[in-house]
């Protein structure tokens, strides 16, 4: 039964029934933790990459993350750091790694002193991390111990955009001979190629097809925006095959279930956009390419454009919000926001970034890959060696690959070069198979002409045609490994530049040419000994005793390949061409290869695919065909058109994988407040046993009950421990709570709820309990420890604020609800007005009764959004009632400005320091808001 206090009536009979009651709550609830012994505290901070909160083999430590141990009356009982140098064996240098029994990275040791129990508090981590899922060996950044002698408390951290489910499905441009907007066979080959991560077969029977080339043409960059499941792709100028409908400056959208056909999303050539935006015409005349896929082309004026007209790169920053795109043309590095999902982008949308211009010898700066990591763009590209080039000696000494790093909350053109290294280091042939014009696929200058190839090679029994190699280095992948090392994917210029039986840019000539390109896979080590923090690898190696698959085979830096797979056979050495992708829960990188299937398990010839490495030992896993010998992209078993596809040359773009959005996961903490200050203390303990609901715009979409440590969690998709649990799993088409329907400063469609924490049906956990005071610690990471829950009719309600919408990935453990002691009754506030009065504005508040109230103060909000309300009241309002009536009060805001509608909310506080809060009040002119009638809740003690 409900009961109020009369207003002068506070009888013996409630007195000494309510200190019975609390009596019971005493003996019911869980005990407070008992003061316990000082000692160590130990554990590690470490990367959850697969979104599971415990940590597999391939997550690795994190450092510089604090971890600070508070002691039950709220002193700092300790503070550590996770150890954060990476130590590479003996002679090191770097004096932390010089010492016995060095600490892993992301490991940590705390002394706590005083007497526990303790709360351990994480702290400071990068901006672009978020805490992950809790999990087995891992909670999260508030937690409780119950003495300093404790061990593997965790914590585990993630990068949404890093999030991959265990077999995406990978996705690459794929090219066909000749123009397809010519009407002819050409136009209805597939261009964009979807296949499984995990092919049940070595292919190419597990492709699915995304969209011809008639719709999208010669594609290199793509970029997957997850939570619009769409995929962009740009137009790259490759010689032999045409453009599709937004010609050379288009970047498509792709939608990936293939309902919407693919279409423009940006064409960079648009009138209207800054300047450094555009990339220029086509260089192509009519009849320059061949409309049927059998029909061979010269198409000279591609030539030489390769790779420095039209676009190179394209990468989606880590919020799917921005694409960085590489403009080849103007050799600038394009910041275009287009949304979620995306949309065409406006001039106001395009910021241009133009690249350094290091001293290239006999050269240019040519830049191509561009990736987002850890919040940072990377940009990368080589010093081409390729001025002037007639009737010069070729030295390669002239070639240079680069890296630079851009802050994209840094200042237009900001670049840092990362790392820089010759590339004049052994490399393999690119064709053992009789000789050739250059059998060696040491990197050579550019060339912009045909004849500066030298002759090609013919094979014997292969038909009237040459084998023409000449390869040319350009930089068009970077990745980076779990361990924070780079991975450098090179294509071959001339893979770009040349056909597969086609003819030479020359027109006297009628011979007919097979390209053969000769890409690279490198690894940039982590080297903390390095001025740079990197080193390149070194016969096959990495300092600290990482090595890959070959020191010896004089085919890398150093005489050694730490990715010595990258063969078929004894026939080429090199076949890589340039695409990669990077799982990080894995560890795998894949690459895109012509004759991907290794010869020892009879892979055919002049095909191309998918290569599987695995990144911390560069051994080869899978690999896979998705186009044949002889057989187009997309036909029918047995067709054999051999000019159609692109055999040994470049027949494959970039590749990227459709990862799944990162879960979302809420919560995350009941407990008893015993001081009522509205903090987790240590020595609290939890409430277990509480129903806890989500609510989507009136509708419940989960439910949860509080366990033994008074934690509960609210999930999108199904439970990472327990994929049987469904009573916590939001609901909602699989997206949850990942979306953003509302407007800032808006209305929240979400909010989290305690139900019948009074009234005739409440929680048998809750009994003679009452919510204490919300948002009470303003202090740096309050509000991770504090109340967050205010009394709404029967319930205990939080409102996620609008701000705090998740985005994938965007785990939340702050929402905590406390309790203290205490069987609640009311009174009424009589009113509660904000008028406008000439140039003030006057408040006026009446109570029927006071007790136990100090005083009273004012906040005040020009937006009607109390977290940005500020108290305006100079001192506390000293309170004037009592339990046998109450007093009325009148304050007027001397700073309040006219015309202006103000919201207002008046703070009781209570001689216990426990706030309680009331209103909001409108301001508005004339005429007084109505009353504010409310009844509130108190405490009989």
């Amino acid at each position: 039964m409900k009961r109020f206090l009369l207003p002068g009536h506070r009888t013996l009979a409630m007195i000494v029934s309510t200190m019975m009651i609390m009596a019971l709550v005493a003996i019911s609830l869980p005990m407070a933790a008992s003061v316990q012994a000082a000692g160590v505290i130990s554990g590690n901070v470490f990367r959850d990459f697969d979104g599971d909160g415990a940590r597999d083999e391939n997550e690795p430590g994190v450092g510089g993350i604090t971890v600070t141990a508070y002691d039950p009356s709220g002193v700092v009982a300790g503070i550590a750091v996770s150890f954060a140098t990476l130590c590479l064996g003996p002679g090191n240098p770097i004096a932390e790694c010089t010492a016995l029994n060095t600490p892993a990275i992301g490991s940590y040791t705390l002394n706590a002193g005083g007497a526990g129990p303790y709360r351990i508090e994480f702290s400071g981590w990068p901006a672009y991390m978020r805490p992950a899922v809790q999990g087995a060996g891992n909670n999260t950044s508030i937690q409780f111990v119950p003495d300093g002698n404790s061990s593997n408390v965790n914590f585990a951290l993630h990068n949404p955009a890093e999030y991959c489910q265990q077999g995406p499905d990978i996705v690459t441009s794929c090219y066909t001979n000749g123009d397809p907007q010519g009407g002819g066979t050409t136009a209805g080959r597939f261009a964009i190629v979807q296949v499984p991560f995990e092919p049940p077969t070595t292919g190419p029977g597990d492709n699915v097809y995304l969209a011809i080339g008639q719709q999208v043409g010669a594609t290199w960059g793509l970029a997957y925006q997850r939570s619009s499941r769409t995929l962009m792709a740009a137009a790259v100028v490759k010689r032999h095959v045409g453009f599709g409908t937004g010609g050379i400056g288009a970047i498509y959208r792709i939608d990936r279930d293939r309902v919407a056909a693919p279409a423009v999303l940006i064409d960079l050539n648009a009138s209207g956009y800054p300047s450094g935006v555009a990339v220029g015409p086509d260089p192509r005349s009519p009849g320059d390419l061949a409309i049927n896929e059998a029909d061979p082309s010269r198409d000279p004026a591609a030539f030489d454009a390769v790779g420095k007209i039209g676009i190179g790169g394209i990468a989606l920053s880590e919020d799917e919000e921005t694409l960085w795109v590489v403009n080849l043309t103007s050799r600038a590095l394009l910041e275009i926001r287009i949304g979620v999902p995306p949309v065409t982008p406006t001039a106001a949308d395009i910021t241009v970034h133009p690249l350094p211009t290091p001293a290239c010898s006999d050269g240019v700066f040519r830049p191509w890959a561009v990736k987002m990591y850890a919040g940072q763009v990377y940009v990368g590209g080589v010093c081409s060696g390729e001025l002037p080039y007639a009737g010069k000696n070729i030295d390669t000494t002239d070639l240079t690959a680069s890296i630079y790093r851009h802050d994209p909350d840094g200042p237009t053109g900001n670049f840092t070069e990362v790392f820089s290294f010759p590339l004049d280091y052994p490399r393999g042939r690119a064709s053992n198979a009789g000789g050739g014009n250059r059998a060696s696929a040491a990197w050579l200058p550019w060339i912009n002409a045909w004849s500066d190839i030298g002759p090609p090679m013919v094979l014997p029994g292969q038909g009237p045609y040459g084998q023409t190699i000449y390869p040319q280095p350009m930089l068009t992948s970077i990745d980076f490994d779990v361990d924070g090392a780079m991975l450098l994917a090179f294509n071959d210029r001339a893979g770009m530049q040349l056909g597969n039986r086609n003819y030479s840019t020359i027109a006297a000539d009628t011979g007919e040419y097979e390209g053969v390109a000769a890409g690279d896979l490198l690894r940039i080590c982590v080297n903390p000994a390095a001025p740079s923090g990197y080193s390149l690898e070194n016969a096959g190696a990495c300092p600290g005793g990482l090595v890959g698959g070959s020191t010896t085979n004089q085919q890398g830096p150093g005489n050694g390949e730490f990715f010595n797979r990258d063969e078929y056979g004894t026939a080429h050495d090199e076949v890589t061409i340039g695409g990669m992708a990077m799982h990080y829960g894995l560890r795998r990188v894949i690459v895109t290869s012509y004759d991907a299937l290794p010869a020892d398990q009879n892979g055919p010839v002049r095909s191309g695919g998918l290569r599987w490495f695995n990144a911390a030992n560069g051994a080869l896993t899978n690999a896979y065909v998705i186009f044949g010998r002889d057989q187009p992209i997309g036909s029918p078993p047995g067709t054999r058109v051999r000019r159609a596809t692109f055999g040994k040359s470049a027949g494959l773009g970039d590749l990227e994988t459709f990862c799944d959005q990162a879960p979302i996961e809420i919560g995350n903490r009941v407990w008893l407040d015993a001081n009522r200050n509205g903090v987790q203390d240590p020595d609290e303990p939890p409430i277990p046993g509480v129903t806890v609901e989500l609510w989507r715009n009136g509708v419940r979409i989960g439910v949860a009950v509080t366990d033994a440590e008074g934690t509960y969690y609210f999930r999108s998709g199904r439970d990472p421990v327990d994929a049987d649990r469904e009573d916590n799993i939001i609901h909602d088409g699989g997206i949850g709570i990942r979306t953003r329907t509302g407007t800032p400063g808006g209305a929240s469609e979400y909010e989290i709820r305690i139900p019948n924490i009074t009234g005739p049906n409440r929680q048998t956990a809750l009994t003679n309990l009452t919510l204490t005071t919300a948002n009470a610690d303003d202090t740096p990471n309050g509000d991770s420890r504090d109340s967050d829950g205010v009394a709404i009719g029967n319930n205990a309600v939080f409102v996620i604020p609008y701000e705090n919408h998740a985005a994938a990935g965007t785990n939340n453990h702050t929402y905590d609800f406390g309790f203290f002691e205490g069987v609640p009754t009311a009174i009424v506030l009589e009113y509660f007005t904000a008028i406008q009065e000439g140039g003030t504005v006057t408040v006026r508040w009446a109570t029927l009764m006071e007790l136990d109230a100090a005083g009273f103060r004012l906040l005040r909000s020009a937006t009607g959004r109390i977290d940005d309300a500020v108290i305006v009241t100079p001192t506390l309002i000293r309170a004037r009632g009592g339990p046998a009536g109450g007093a009325m009060y009148e304050w007027r805001d001397p700073t309040g400005q006219p015309d202006i509608a103000y919201a207002y909310w008046l703070e009781e506080i209570e001689t216990t320091g426990r706030v309680n809060r009331y209103g909001p009040a409108m301001a508005r002119a004339p005429s007084a808001s109505p009353p504010y009638r409310v009844m509130i809740p108190v405490i009989i003690r």
